[in-house]
């Protein structure tokens, strides 16, 4: 599932998040037009693409990114995720993984 923060037809952030198997989901593709951080639109998808992945009863949601992504690494701290060691090499520039382990009652 895609989500976008759009003003008229700018769009002002998008997320992505995929179900990676049974239980496990990953929050991908996060980004925000430069001109707009700062201002709420990257919470707002970012929290829209969680509380999808929670709706689908998830037990875990994993990011993969870089460290180098300063703003974004605020977001995911914010929402109460952990950095843990990266598991994957996938991802070429991948240098930072998180978790978030939902409990029953936050479905």
């Amino acid at each position: 599932m895609i989500f976008f923060a759009i003003d008229g037809e700018q769009v002002l952030s998008t997320c992505m998040v995929i179900e990676l198997q049974p239980d496990i989901w990953e929050i991908c593709k996060f980004a925000t037009n430069e001109k707009f951080q700062g201002k709420g639109a990257g919470k707002a998808v970012f929290a829209a693409a969680l509380d999808y992945a929670k709706d689908k009863k998830t037990k875990k949601v994993v990011i993969y990114s870089n460290k180098n992504l300063k703003s974004a690494l605020h977001i995911y701290q914010m929402f109460g995720f952990q950095e843990v060691p990266v598991d994957i090499d996938e991802y070429e520039r991948c240098d930072y993984q998180a978790e978030l382990i939902i409990d029953e009652e936050d479905h």
